[in-house]
């Protein structure tokens, strides 16, 4: 993997529009608005696991988050904070350099919380609440 290209990614949020996420969860529309308003719920918790591993730099730990964090996204695409979270995992797991994983923790901070504010106006769309 090239790790130059972890914090180089474009600063673009894709998140699939709301009838792209319908389509996801089968037409089911009631089933996407629970999803993606338990993912901002999530959101807080999952940004404070990021910082627990930002704090440590402890490579499983790391891999947890990053883990979690990747399968949570799953359900919205391979969009940049998907990518982060499994760039970001595979790199814990091989050892990568601390300062490196550190870097890669804030970037996929700011994704995380890009997706979580793009979900939340996509909810604001339906009359949804989170």
């Amino acid at each position: 993997m090239d790790r130059a290209n972890l914090n180089g990614r474009p600063q673009t949020v894709t998140t699939p529009s709301r009838d792209e996420l319908i389509e996801r969860f089968a037409g089911d529309e009631a089933l996407m608005e629970e999803i993606v308003a338990v993912f901002i719920e999530e959101h807080s918790s999952m940004a404070l696991a990021i910082g627990r591993a930002r704090a440590s730099l402890d490579g499983a730990e790391i891999a947890r988050a990053a883990h979690t964090i990747k399968g949570a996204i799953g359900y919205f695409g391979d969009g940049p904070a998907a990518e982060l979270a499994r760039d970001l995992e595979q790199s814990a797991r091989d050892g990568c350099d601390p300062a490196l994983l550190r870097a890669d923790l804030e970037s996929l901070e700011r994704e995380l919380s890009r997706l979580a504010d793009r979900l939340r106006a996509l909810l604001a769309e339906t009359g949804a609440t989170a």
